[in-house]
């Protein structure tokens, strides 16, 4: 009797949870819940932009977002150990294929663009290639971008980040969760990629070492973004479809776990915790930015960018220096086109030659060259260098000796202050804020039989 009682409870409950399913009754609580969060962040956020508040709140958000980056401190500045392995000339400039070493034994593929004809020691531009995986640094546009750059007279140097081009093109490699375990992020790898980067070019005679800009779109504006908000060498930016508000972009990719949770460079922990899209771009300031946008773009809503770009209006008006902020919306989808391109050439060539060339420079007939072409790999052996295996051995690194733990935890007096300390971070990184108080419980369904009595409850923490 007992039997019968259980097996009809248990179909009653499964019952319930397939017509839940199939209404989706509950399926986006959580998610709501998420742009909830990120709603009340934002409207806390709101005293960065009034009364001047902006001067008190910005190094607490610099040494946030090193923090998130796992820059804090930064690591140390090894020999880059550069290789210039093979020299392509071509119609007014000469492209360079370099492998450097950002850390120890992870080889970067890059190529360096040098002007045949130009003012040296001239200004550079790193161009930060994007999601492009298989083709990284020869993906068409990009290549267009840094020949249109280099005919204005730049300098461009433009690398593979991890898991794309030449190092591999795979988002197993381009995302490594193990990183958060320890306080590091991929977003901060590819950051700190850039700032050896930028060590590289002031080693260049070429270079002007006080005259530096940054580009790229998608990962690239990303990359663009976070390395310009950190490190104060990088004179002029200007990130491409990457820039909108956070809630904007949890919006315009509910449901898709983030591009399947495999995204991990937009993934930059806590950043919500002490600023907003806005705040981090308001680190720029006075520098020279451009925000380029589509206005078609599916990622990145273009009405956040229009949100995200009064918020930072208000900053530069606070250093007098507003027409150091600009925005362009081009009607288009995601990527950098050759509209867009024109108007970073404009930019660059206003803030870092002192040319004003209207708002635009058009972009004459440029020649790419097939992606796959080996006379333009850096590699001579022509296979990927993958640096996971690198990556994974930084974690174990990071991560606290067993037998030094273990001596530690085993003496009373040590124990008790790192077991509350222990504690604290714990409930830091969990977010929870004790006592959590008594949750909200109300039934929605039950179920009486002959042998049982069983309620269908729901519980709102």
């Amino acid at each position: 009797m007992m039997t019968t009682g259980i097996n009809k409870t248990f179909y009653w409950a499964v019952q319930r949870d397939q017509e839940s399913e199939k209404d989706n009754k509950y399926g986006g609580i959580l998610l709501d819940w998420i742009l909830t969060q990120v709603s009340c962040v934002e409207e806390r956020n709101e005293v960065f932009w009034s009364d001047n508040q902006w001067f008190f709140w910005r190094e607490r958000i610099e040494k946030g977002l090193l923090k998130s980056l796992g820059l804090d401190p930064m690591p140390p500045r090894t020999p880059l150990n550069v290789r210039c392995v093979g020299t392509v000339e071509r119609e007014g400039y000469r492209i360079e294929k370099l492998i450097l070493e950002p850390r120890p034994f992870f080889m970067v593929p890059a190529h360096l663009y040098v002007p045949q004809r130009a003012t040296f020691p001239a200004p550079a531009i790193i161009y930060s290639v994007g999601h492009w995986m298989k083709y990284g640094k020869m993906e068409p546009d990009v290549q267009a971008c840094c020949i249109g750059l280099v005919r204005l007279g730049f300098v461009v140097l433009v690398y593979d980040p991890i898991g794309q081009g030449e190092r591999g093109c795979s988002f197993y490699e381009h995302g490594h969760r193990d990183l958060l375990l320890v306080g590091l992020s991929q977003e901060g790898l590819m950051v700190w990629e850039s700032i050896r980067m930028i060590d590289y070019l002031l080693s260049r005679p070429e270079v002007d070492g006080n005259l530096i800009g940054m580009t790229g779109a998608s990962g690239g504006g990303l990359n663009t973004l976070y390395t310009t908000a950190v490190d104060k060498r990088v004179t002029v930016a200007v990130p491409v479809c990457y820039v909108t508000s956070f809630s904007a972009f949890l919006k315009a990719m509910r449901g898709t776990n983030w591009n399947g949770g495999i995204d991990l460079c937009n993934q930059v922990p806590n950043v919500l915790e002490y600023g907003d899209m806005a705040a981090l771009c308001a680190l720029i300031a006075p520098r020279p930015l451009m925000i380029v946008g589509g206005t078609q773009d599916p990622q990145f809503p273009i009405e956040g960018t229009r949100w995200t770009f009064q918020k930072v209006q208000v900053i530069y008006g606070h250093f007098r220096a507003t027409e150091r902020v600009s925005l362009v919306e081009i009607d288009a989808g995601h990527g950098y086109i050759r509209p867009m391109r024109e108007y970073a050439y404009a930019w660059f060539s206003r803030w870092l030659l002192g040319k004003e060339c209207g708002v635009a420079v058009l972009e004459n007939s440029v020649e790419t060259k097939d992606p796959e072409r080996e006379d333009f790999r850096c590699f001579p052996w022509n296979a990927p260098i993958v640096s996971g295996s690198l990556i994974a051995r930084m974690v174990e690194d990071k991560r606290p000796g067993g037998d030094r733990f273990w001596r530690m935890v085993s003496r009373e007096d040590t124990w008790l202050q790192e077991r509350q300390e222990m504690l604290s971070r714990l409930q830091h990184v969990l977010n929870l804020r004790l006592p959590l108080g008594v949750p909200k419980v109300w039934k929605e369904a039950e179920f009486d039989d002959e042998t049982m009595f069983v309620e269908r409850m729901l519980m709102s923490p």
